[in-house]
């Protein structure tokens, strides 16, 4: 190689190294560097979390001395959160409940209860007190309330205590839930981390941050109804970015720590090796630097500068796109090796340019084919278009294709035709966007025997990559080389095969189209089809009773050849009268019946024949019936009902569609009241019993309207009809039931034993005849059940 040819090639490195050093600072100016933890959009210590061993689980990485090399953690699994039920209070006494104030069932307030409260004043015996009396009674007045009230006060305060607790893992759930749902919408710009180490310098109060960190994902369980903050499938990284903020430090301990994380692969919840890391890490940065446990303070008058303390935190952040690493990578290799490779020559526009070949003119089947988006040296997986078809002709043309459109234009199904025929030329195909969520459309949209060749790479588990080996391996254990180069070409010669008839149907079709072009020969005179159409349109109305109407696109003619050679011969068969007659009007067919309307009549006038029969069985009668009357037999006697006119039958209607639906005692009580003599008696002497026991009943909800009287199932009814009366009587002159004469008459006390009113015996005339009032409804209602 020439100097000059050197001296060129360092100049095109150049030219390389510059293009991505800018694109590094246009990277860095994007990007805002957060110093301090609490300016990060979310965290949450794991110190300040619930403890509760059944609910809030923490699953720290401590590395084992004695695990082999080959062991790995089971459960991918770093915090779990499930959802707490609360319960009730515990129910009070019921001596308490009328003194406690509300909100005794929320664990959130203080019970509390009445100082005092007015009670009702019981009679004296022999003496008569108002019914609104009443009195002032104190809480402590009695000693039984106060020791329940001490005891359930005790048995509450548990609940609260532990109902509060519950509350604040509830919220926790919450608020984890929250951040799940935010993380699933803003997957593309934001990220949940596990950091520890946290960083202070006295010297810069705004680094405030851990710096060994480890990306996380979260994952709801609907079964279980519980939130995992789980592992991602990424290593842990050192927050170069608060460190490069740091002066005065050693920055070449940097790379070391850089160097020794990735070899130990230390957690940011191993509170083994990683302590250790991180305590060897704060001790090269400065000679000034202190480690700080978990909750260890630093000392009062310290003269260290840097702090560092072992403080799990979970915390989203804003997502690194990493193309300043990149570049920084880049960078490295080109001055370490020399080599650019081609891609990025392409980048820089140092590449060799294509040679365009003259192409021959497009054949008219060419062209015809690219209207349908086909092209034979263009192997595409899904139908096209003509322009998408032209993008993938310029590809093959060209280096790049820039392609614009609005959403819903098929850009992403274009794509996904073109990855279909790079895959088939046998190359690697590489699809950037700004957003996930595009990628998981374009994979989508793909076909499903070619889905499992992607693979995303911003996946945070390894998901698609094992999908994608196991479809291909499956496939290879299906097939082998011979087999598949086989197909292959057995395929190429059903494409091409296929190809070829759609170029004869687009052929003919064309030729058919032509000749729809070509002029008409009639009676000598040559007429375009234009001509024609626009002399038919001119003189429409004088061809209406000729021509049958617009034809229809791709309707065939509805005669054979025969029968427009019959039709064309009848002008010299048929005679004057005969062509008179067809000239005659016929029915308009809009105005027959249908046969589907036919049928649909014919169905119901059976099922109204079926129900008809139905109901004479019912009746057990017979029925005949014809078009003018419908006949009823039933012992010798036969009922005739005669067609009604269709305003009595729509006002007969009307009046039993009042009822509901009809029960079979309805029908019932209509074919006696029709049948007369001993048959409507009975229900006459039926509605009358039901008139007299709702006159009663009506009459003894006034009288015993606010109490409720209790008859004994074991009552001798008679008995009592025949006690009660003179009971009143009694009541009414003395007042009361004296011992003497209850003595000599037991029924007295037999009848009060029997009779409850609102609870208690009979005390009085009103009570009395109450008591008789209720019998008299009781003998009403069963005389009604006897004759029903």
């Amino acid at each position: 190689m020439t100097e000059e040819q050197k001296k060129h090639t360092a100049d095109e490195r150049e030219r390389v190294k510059s293009i991505f050093t800018f694109l590094k600072g246009m990277a860095e100016l994007k990007t805002t560097s957060v110093l301090d933890i609490e300016k990060q959009p979310w965290k949450k210590y794991l110190a300040q979390l619930p403890q509760d061993d059944e609910y809030v689980h923490i699953y720290y990485r401590d590395t084992l001395k004695d695990m082999a090399e080959d062991d790995e953690v089971a459960d991918d699994r770093i915090l779990t959160v499930r959802k707490p039920m609360l319960s009730a209070c515990p129910a009070p006494d019921d001596i308490l409940r009328p003194w406690l104030l509300p909100g005794w069932e929320k664990f959130e307030e203080d019970v509390r209860h009445r100082a005092e409260r007015l009670r009702p004043v019981p009679p004296a015996k022999g003496t008569r007190v108002a019914a609104h009396a009443e009195t002032q009674e104190a809480f402590e007045e009695n000693a039984e309330r106060v020791q329940a009230y001490h005891a359930w006060s005790k048995r509450r305060e548990v609940w609260a205590k532990e109902q509060r607790h519950l509350s604040e893992v509830r919220e926790l759930f919450i608020e984890m839930y929250r951040l799940s749902e935010e993380l699933k919408r803003d997957s593309e710009t934001k990220e949940l981390m596990i950091g520890n180490g946290v960083l202070t310098d006295a010297q810069n109060p705004n680094i405030q941050h851990p710096i060994l960190l480890k990306r996380v994902r979260i994952r709801f369980d609907k079964q279980k109804n519980e939130i995992a903050v789980c592992d991602a499938e990424s290593d842990s990284e050192l927050y170069t970015t608060v460190l490069s903020e740091l002066e005065d430090v050693n920055y070449n301990t940097v790379a070391d720590m850089q160097r020794t994380l990735e070899q130990g692969g230390y957690h940011p919840l191993d509170r083994t090796d990683g302590c250790d890391f991180l305590k060897v890490a704060v001790h090269q940065l400065s000679p000034a630097s202190l480690f700080l446990e978990a909750g260890q303070q630093p000392p009062p008058n310290s003269k260290e500068r840097l702090f560092l303390q072992v403080k799990p935190v979970l915390f989203m952040r804003r997502r690194v796109d990493g193309l300043a690493k990149f570049v920084d990578g880049v960078l490295d290799n080109i001055d370490a090796t020399g080599y650019v490779p081609q891609t990025l020559w392409a980048i820089s526009g140092l590449h060799e340019k294509r040679t365009l070949e003259e192409r021959p003119a497009k054949t008219a089947e060419q062209r015809l084919a690219e209207l349908g988006g086909e092209d034979s040296e263009i192997l595409l997986a899904m139908p096209a278009n003509r322009e998408q078809l032209a993008i993938a002709q310029q590809i093959e043309r060209y280096d790049s294709v820039i392609v614009q459109g609005p959403p819903g234009t098929g850009k992403t199904h274009t794509i996904a035709n073109l990855m279909g025929h790079f895959l088939a030329q046998g190359k690697r195909v590489l699809v950037t966007s700004h957003t996930k969520k595009a990628l998981s459309v374009l994979r989508e949209k793909m076909p499903p025997k070619l889905q499992s060749l992607c693979v995303s790479l911003l996946d945070e588990t390894n998901r698609d990559m094992e999908r994608s080996v196991g479809d291909i391996s499956a496939y290879m254990s299906r097939y082998n080389s011979g087999n598949m180069q086989r197909r292959k070409e057995e395929s190429l010669a059903a494409r091409r095969e296929i190809i070829q008839k759609l170029a004869d149907v687009r052929q003919r079709i064309y030729q058919i189209e032509c000749r729809e072009h070509e002029s008409l020969v009639y009676d000598g005179e040559s007429l375009s089809p234009a001509e024609a159409a626009r002399y038919v349109h001119a003189h429409e109305a004088s061809y209406a009773a000729i021509l049958p109407g617009k034809v229809a696109a791709g309707k065939t003619l509805p005669l054979s050849l025969e029968e427009l050679y019959a039709l064309y011969r009848s002008n010299g068969l048929l005679s004057a009268a005969e062509e008179h007659e067809l000239a005659l009007d016929v029915p308009d067919p809009k105005t027959l019946i249908s046969p589907e309307k036919l049928a649909e009549l014919r169905a119901e006038k059976e099922e109204r024949a079926r129900r008809l029969h139905d109901l004479a069985g019912q009746l057990d009668m017979k029925i005949e019936m014809d078009a003018a009357a419908l006949c009823l037999t039933h012992s010798q006697r036969t009922v005739t009902l005669s067609r009604a006119e269709e305003s009595a039958t729509s006002a007969l209607q009307q009046y039993l569609s009042s009822f509901g639906s009809l029960a079979p005692w309805h029908i019932h009580a209509v074919a006696d009241g029709k049948s007369g003599g001993g048959y409507r008696d009975r229900w006459e002497r039926l509605c009358k019993q039901i008139e007299e026991t709702a006159a009663a009943a009506e009459e003894f909800v006034g009288v015993s309207f606010g109490k409720q009287v209790i008859i004994s199932d074991d009552a001798d009814r008679a008995e009592m009809q025949r006690v009660l009366p003179t009971m009143e009587e009694i009541y009414r002159q003395d007042g009361k039931i004296g011992r003497f004469k209850r003595f000599f008459d037991k029924s007295f006390d037999r009848v009060e034993g029997w009779t409850r009113i609102n609870g208690a015996q009979i005390a009085s005339a009103a009570d009395c005849a109450l008591a008789c009032s209720a019998l008299s409804l009781a003998e009403q209602r069963a005389a009604c059940a006897r004759m029903g």
